[in-house]
């Protein structure tokens, strides 16, 4: 059944007849790969922001979406960066961050980020109020208002549909349906007060 062809290897007698199945294999193998290498790899900073942009980017293939500080990973003020971190955020295409202030830690490390990561500031076109804590003459959590979460929203998906152009539509029909939702929220939260 096989050739010993020295050093302890051996080949199929057959292999010749197995040459199809061998071919397929290393196509499924080699298409595998290239699908994961075009995928567009989107971090995220906190959960608030997780939520908008997964949303945003709902059922759409070759996206990977993943969140660098977890809920449970204690007070965001406090955090500091691991080097598992930093490895996270320069892997990513897309760090979709709060901003306002809100990830301290951050202004540490930019230099150390990869030039190719683009670093979203969800925050831009948000009017921020003033800070009651030591940490911030603003406050950042800008994403308990319904309407900075639509604003928000905007953003990641302007940067969204600008890395991933061809799947622009998508993201748009998404975001529709999400920023839909988000504007009963705000109704409803304002009748509750009026």
């Amino acid at each position: 059944m096989y050739y010993n062809i020295g050093n302890g290897i051996k080949l199929m007698k057959n292999w010749p007849e197995s040459l199809p199945f061998i071919i397929v294999l290393l196509c499924c193998l080699l298409f595998t790969t290239a699908a994961v290498a075009g995928e567009l790899k989107i971090l995220t900073s906190v959960y608030p922001v997780y939520i908008f942009t997964k949303n945003v980017v709902a059922d759409v293939p070759g996206v990977s979406l993943d969140l660098l500080v977890s809920p449970e990973g204690g007070h965001i003020h406090d955090y500091a960066l691991t080097p598992a971190d930093l490895k996270k955020i320069t892997a990513a295409d897309l760090f979709i961050i709060n901003g306002a202030g809100l990830e301290e830690f951050l202004h540490k490390v930019k230099n150390e980020v990869s030039p190719k990561v683009k670093i979203i500031d969800t925050s831009s076109g948000v009017s921020l109020i003033s800070g009651d804590d030591e940490h911030h003459s603003t406050n950042p959590h800008i994403f308990t208002s319904p309407q900075n979460a639509i604003t928000q929203t905007n953003n990641i998906t302007v940067a969204v549909k600008s890395a991933d152009p061809e799947q622009a539509s998508l993201y748009q029909k998404n975001a529709e349906k999400f920023i839909a939702r988000l504007k009963t929220l705000l109704r409803n939260f304002q009748n509750s007060v009026s």
